[in-house]
Formats: structure tokens, sequence, C-alpha cells
């Protein structure tokens, strides 16, 4: 009976011992945040937001300066089309005016068939055609 009291009274200081342990082991690793911590984590979420911020607003200023370039090159390749549109009008309508059928019935002028008149007369004087 004695060896069951011994064995019991071990086992209950044992207990205690590792009971005293855990309790001091508890308490050293309670976990405290100290104001200079609080403070340096709050500083580095700010920056990191910022960060974030930053990145995001500068691709969207990327794009929309990308997109004023491209409206910028669009209106210049627009005034170059109305030129070159206009140009083409303009040797398209030399064109139709040269093969039209009433310039292929218009005479050549030469020196024999201009007359010049001299005088006081205010008439033209009338040269055939052909």
């Amino acid at each position: 009976m004695q060896t069951t009291l011994a064995k019991s009274a071990l086992v209950s200081l044992e207990w205690q011992s590792l009971h005293r342990r855990s309790t001091r082991l508890a308490a050293t690793t309670k976990f405290e945040i100290s104001s200079a911590v609080l403070i340096t984590s709050f500083i580095i979420f700010a920056a990191l937001i910022t960060i974030m911020t930053l990145s995001f607003s500068g691709k969207a200023v990327t794009k929309g300066y990308t997109i004023k370039q491209l409206e910028a090159q669009r209106q210049t390749l627009m005034r170059e089309n109305e030129v070159i549109g206009a140009k083409l009008a303009e040797a398209q309508a030399m064109q139709s005016a040269l093969t039209s059928p009433r310039a292929q019935t218009m005479i050549n002028l030469t020196e024999s068939r201009i007359t010049y008149l001299r005088g006081e007369s205010n008439l033209a004087k009338k040269y055939p055609y052909r």
C-alpha cells in the first residue's frame, strides 16, 4: 500500500510540477503588442495600400494617355484622308472634264485661228470653226 501511496504522491507532485510549468509557459507566451509595434504595423499597412492605389491609378493614367495619343493620331489621319480625298476629287474632276463629250468637241487654238481686232470696232470677227 505504501508503494501505491508513494506512486500516488509522486504522480501528484509530477502533475503539480507540470501544471506550474504550463502556467509559467502560458504566462511567458502571452501575446502582447506594444504601441511601437502597433504604430509600425499601421505605417506598413498604409504604405502597402498607398503603393497598390498608385499602381492601379498609374495604369489608369497610362491608359488615358494612350487613348489621348490615339485620338490625336486618329484626328491627324482623318485630316490627311480629307486632303487625299480632295486631291482625288480634283484629279477625277479634271479627268472627267477632259473625257466628257463636250470637251471632245472643243478645238485646239493655233496661231492661224486667232484674229486680233484693231481699231474701234467692238464686234469680234467670226471665224469658221473647222
